[in-house]
């Protein structure tokens, strides 16, 4: 009978713990070579999902703090430079910083490849390539950042 109630209590025990909530993971980055920085976490959506929700900032220069959000998802190496699972912002007050309202701006971001790549749509109408790079991992991010001033990777 004891050991019926330690098996079922060790069965108990795992399975509260495969349900629990995955804890945000904190990322900071930076665009080499410009001023753009992001500093996001990602987050489960709710208990017992995988955490593939974005929420964090894009900074760069002068320009205000945007409010970034997205998800993380497997894409095809047709639209990134790589392969497999990337970060993907949708930042759609960034084209208002240069007087371009209603165009939103996607950045796709490849964490394990080290890349970038900006797409932004005219209105929502279609999406085009727009710049790419690669990314510069941490807080070095910030510092390299301020050598850069306002050169932002998405300028018109």
């Amino acid at each position: 009978m004891k050991m019926i109630l330690v098996i079922l209590g060790l069965i108990t025990a795992a399975c509260i713990s495969a349900n629990a909530t995955t804890k945000p993971k904190y990322y900071n980055f930076g665009f080499t070579g410009y001023c753009d920085t992001f500093s996001f976490y990602t987050y489960s959506a709710y208990e017992g999902a995988p955490a593939v929700a974005i929420s964090g900032t894009h900074h760069c220069g002068q320009f205000p703090i945007e409010n970034v959000g997205g998800f993380v998802h497997a894409l095809s190496s047709y639209y990134q430079v790589g392969s497999g699972t990337v970060f993907d912002f949708h930042d759609s007050e960034y084209s208002d910083w240069f007087g371009e309202p209603g165009f939103d701006t996607d950045w796709i971001v490849n964490w394990k490849a080290g890349t970038w790549v900006l797409y932004v749509s005219n209105g929502g109408m279609d999406y085009y390539f727009t710049n790419s790079g690669t990314i510069t991992v941490g807080f070095e991010a910030a510092t390299q950042a301020q050598t850069q001033g306002d050169k932002t990777a998405a300028q018109p």
